[in-house]
């Protein structure tokens, strides 16, 4: 987990030991920008490594906390001191300031909002729609097959959160927000550190990003108002939040439904896409835990299919994902 040093002052300079933190300072002005662009997880995998659980790196003229102990994790996260990374801000012109980059009263009210999308009659419902989607994408495989398992992940979760967001029946606009996110993460990698300066160069990259954010933004607004026109009375995501009202009956604006489905997109289909396939690769590697997996589900399911109510039962499946 990376800290920016701004929010904590100069709490890098000393543990709460009294030990002092290692800096890594880099190139002058650029700091370790070159080895998070060369190999962003080794570089951090060989810091740790050889410096310990808590670093500090310099990174274009900012001080970085590295830590990776679980107890400092998990005083991050559970604190409301260090508010959103100036990373996560300056998305907020690309994916809006829906619940992954809100703060304060309005994150508050967004995640209330979003609180029935949920709750466990409705998260059942979606996994059984998960499983049948599963189902379908495994069908069109072949034995012998030589796959791109990263695509095919990526297909099955944007199928899935289509459908989670806005329903079985959905508008051509929906898979091209789907399209549009798998383009936008491709690129967003690689320029996350310096995101706001590289908009404004006339690259060809730069200009088929903004491209496909204006297309991206436009096909949400339109999924958006073609549910406004009709009736909002599904159990779809988008459903719930145009039905959302506050403690004094208000409506959410049609700005905070938007950047929530971008939210939605952009922090689960990606994401998911890569869990999965790193686990489909670990299992294919170590063949023992596959096989171990396959005989929990062969238990559990007696032959049929896995259906939603099997997940809890699932340990071994479970520990693999987790």
């Amino acid at each position: 987990m990376n800290i920016d040093m701004e929010s904590v002052h100069d709490a890098a300079s000393v543990r709460p030991d009294g030990k002092s933190v290692p800096v890594i300072r880099g190139f002058p002005g650029l700091g370790v920008v070159r080895q998070l662009r060369r190999n962003a997880l080794q570089f951090f995998s060989e810091t740790v490594k050889r410096y310990g659980d808590r670093v500090e790196l310099r990174v274009l003229g900012r001080r970085i906390l590295l830590i990776t102990h679980p107890a400092d994790v998990n005083d991050v996260l559970n604190a409301a001191d260090f508010g959103r990374s100036p990373e996560v801000k300056n998305l907020r012109r690309v994916f809006g300031n829906g619940i992954y980059s809100s703060e304060g009263e309005r994150w508050r009210m967004q995640r209330r909002a979003l609180q029935p999308a949920f709750r466990l009659n409705h998260v059942m419902t979606s996994a059984s729609m998960i499983v049948e989607h599963m189902t379908e994408c495994v069908a069109k495989w072949r034995p012998g097959e030589t796959l791109d398992v990263l695509q095919e992940m990526i297909g099955f979760t944007s199928d899935v959160i289509c459908e989670l967001i806005f329903g079985k029946e959905q508008s051509s606009d929906a898979k091209d927000i789907a399209k549009s996110v798998s383009v936008i993460l491709e690129t967003l990698r690689t320029e996350i550190l310096y995101l706001e300066l590289w908009q404004k160069l006339p690259f060809p990259r730069s200009r088929r990003w903004h491209q496909t954010i204006k297309s991206f933004h436009a096909a949400v607004s339109s999924m958006i108002a073609e549910r406004r026109a009709g009736s909002p009375d599904g159990e779809d995501l988008l459903s719930i939040l145009l039905k959302a009202k506050d403690e004094n009956d208000w409506g959410m604006p049609d700005e905070y439904v938007h950047d929530e489905v971008i939210t939605m997109f952009v922090t689960g289909q990606e994401t998911s896409a890569v869990a999965l396939s790193w686990a489909m690769a670990l299992c294919a590697l170590h063949t023992e835990v596959q096989e171990e997996a396959a005989t929990e589900i062969a238990e559990v399911t007696n032959g049929r299919e896995v259906r939603a109510e099997d997940y809890s039962r699932l340990k071994f499946l479970n520990a693999i994902v987790h």
